[in-house]
């Protein structure tokens, strides 16, 4: 079994990863403004001042240090099982932010694939001879 500390590590890759993608959705947010544009214009009208609003560059930064948290994680831990329990919490806490804090709508369909990813994780966890 890994050293507990790995965890905190594995923590901290999620917990910067997760809060970079929500900097990012709130910069798209906040430049779109509720609007829907088609790919070219996005390209054309957003693209330059969403990737250089502090939002976007908050996030940017906040996932590349989640990168080299991930970089460390790796060289101790097996990625057999540490990226199925990554991309399986951070699914999870993303879905309870999308809704509570960005105010997203949630299903009942959602709800019960969240259950059967906690499953899951619970099995990948496991360590098996």
């Amino acid at each position: 079994m890994p050293p507990p500390s790995i965890f905190l590590w594995f923590i901290l890759t999620l917990a910067l990863s997760l809060s970079g993608q929500v900097m990012l959705k709130k910069g798209v947010m906040l430049e779109l403004a509720g609007k829907t544009p088609s790919m070219p214009d996005f390209l054309r009208y957003h693209l330059f001042s969403l990737c250089f609003s502090r939002h976007a560059l908050a996030g940017v930064l906040l996932c590349g240090l989640g990168v080299i948290c991930w970089l460390y994680v790796l060289s101790r831990f097996e990625i057999a099982r540490a990226l199925p329990i990554l991309g399986g919490l951070s699914y999870v806490l993303l879905f309870f932010i999308g809704r509570f804090v960005l105010r997203e709508p949630m299903s009942w369909v959602n709800l019960g694939g969240i259950l059967l990813i906690i499953t899951g994780l619970y099995l990948v966890s496991l360590k098996t001879a």
